[in-house]
């Protein structure tokens, strides 16, 4: 019974504590305020993330390559090297620890195949998801352009690099061939180059694609036209009725070694001729060879006879090349002349080849362009995780009227109760205390101590 009468009843500890409602209202409100600043400026900026999730489409990207026939390597996005170089390629994000990031793996690139049986499209899909953490951002714009720009890179180096290529390739091989056969294939090789892009252009794109006004195959119809297989046939018998040669001086410290081989190799070819000629023949005269053996000699000697003839033409070719050079009697001017007459023709289709390369090289950039894309789940990019900030308010508002409660009732529980307990003891106050400073107050100056 003396616990009970001693004892303090919730509503006297409550009343006790609101007595001082400033105070609980003070100290509750600054470790609320306390609370949400730790929780949002600190503890969340070391738990909380970024992530975006997208999709990336560019000509190649099936393949796994660039334009230019390199691999494409998705997770090198994260790599501190691309990093470095992304945020030093925009000033808005600079001031972002990259080197900090990747050391403390705070950056996560991942990447989804959803095959084509379990695709919505019907197609084969990929997905890319990045994460990386609050804390190297000054603010979620800064992150959202951060992010934006990684997920754009292969993009953005699929098209530099499309940009950049030149797609003259034989162009140049012509420009240094020191032969017209040479010059020749290399005009050759670059039509076939330029036909074969739009193809595989016009392919992707099922013929529907079209810019500056005109599709993928009226443009390829305009280099088959440039350069035809008539223009081929007139080319090559211009070089082949003709002696000159394009490298005259090379050509002729060359002719005697290889006239010399040409002459050797015949006369090989007769010796194998003649002793096949012989054995066919003994053959036969003594009755031993049948008609099997008699057609393998012939097949033979027949190869060889056609072999020299052959090797005939190309020694009759280099001979009158070698009388072309040597007529001239080193006046180079008339050699040059000469050789001018092919050149001619043969730059005449260069210069129509290197006028559709430079004009599929716009329709290049402006396809490539337009054919890549990178589609984001969603527009709007939000920091996860982390605790929440009203959460966090209420844990602060909480512990800090728990805090203050506790402060009050150590200062004033023990006024209150030894107040209440001499007032019930001596039952001699006319006017018992109505409240919790009247206590106080009479404890402190009205209630004598015991044995008085």
């Amino acid at each position: 019974m003396e616990n009970e009468e001693n004892g303090v009843s919730i509503s006297e500890i409550f009343k006790i504590i609101f007595k001082r409602v400033w105070w609980v209202v003070g100290v509750t409100l600054a470790f609320l305020l306390l609370f949400v600043l730790v929780v949002q400026f600190w503890l969340n900026r070391q738990q909380q993330t970024y992530t975006v999730t997208y999709t990336i489409d560019f000509p190649g990207i099936e393949e796994g390559v660039y334009p230019d026939g390199s691999t494409v390597r998705y997770s090198s996005v994260v790599s501190l090297q691309t990093l470095s170089e992304i945020v030093a390629s925009d000033a808005e994000l600079s001031g972002i620890d990259v080197t900090e990031m990747v050391k403390n793996d705070d950056i996560e690139f991942t990447q989804t195949v959803v095959t084509a049986e379990n695709s919505t499209s019907g197609v084969a899909e990929r997905y890319f998801t990045l994460t990386v953490g609050v804390r190297y951002f000054n603010d979620s714009e800064q992150a959202a352009a951060f992010l934006r720009a990684v997920a754009n890179y292969p993009v953005t180096r699929a098209i530099s690099i499309a940009n950049d290529m030149a797609h003259d390739s034989y162009i140049s091989v012509y420009d240094s061939a020191d032969t017209f056969e040479s010059k020749f294939d290399a005009l050759a090789l670059q039509r076939d180059y330029l036909l074969s892009m739009y193809d595989e252009m016009i392919a992707a794109t099922s013929g529907e694609y079209s810019t500056g006004g005109r599709t993928l195959t009226n443009y390829r119809a305009e280099v088959a036209l440039v350069y035809q297989g008539s223009d081929e046939e007139y080319l090559q018998s211009l070089i082949n009725t003709t002696h000159y040669v394009y490298n005259y001086q090379k050509f002729y410290t060359e002719v005697d070694s290889r006239l010399a081989g040409i002459t050797k190799q015949m006369e090989e070819n007769s010796v194998l001729i003649d002793e096949l000629e012989a054995a066919r023949d003994s053959a036969i005269g003594s009755g031993q060879s049948g008609s099997y053996d008699v057609d393998a000699f012939n097949t033979l000697i027949a190869k060889y006879i056609e072999e020299n003839a052959s090797l005939q033409s190309q020694y009759n070719s280099l001979y009158a090349t070698k009388e072309w050079i040597e007529a001239a009697d080193g006046d180079t001017a008339s050699l040059e002349e000469d050789i001018a007459t092919i050149i001619d023709e043969l730059d005449h289709y260069r210069d129509l080849l290197s006028g559709t390369t430079e004009q599929f090289r716009t329709v290049y950039r402006n396809y490539f362009e337009e054919m890549c894309d990178v589609t984001f789940a969603s527009n709007i990019i939000e920091a996860e995780g982390g605790i929440n900030i009203i959460l966090a308010a209420i844990i602060g508002a909480v512990i800090g009227f728990i805090v203050v409660s506790v402060v009050i009732c150590i200062i004033d529980l023990p006024k209150y109760i030894k107040a209440r307990d001499g007032e019930n003891k001596d039952g001699e106050n006319d006017n018992p205390p109505e409240d919790l400073n009247d206590a106080i107050a009479q404890n402190d100056g009205n209630v004598s101590p015991e044995g008085e």
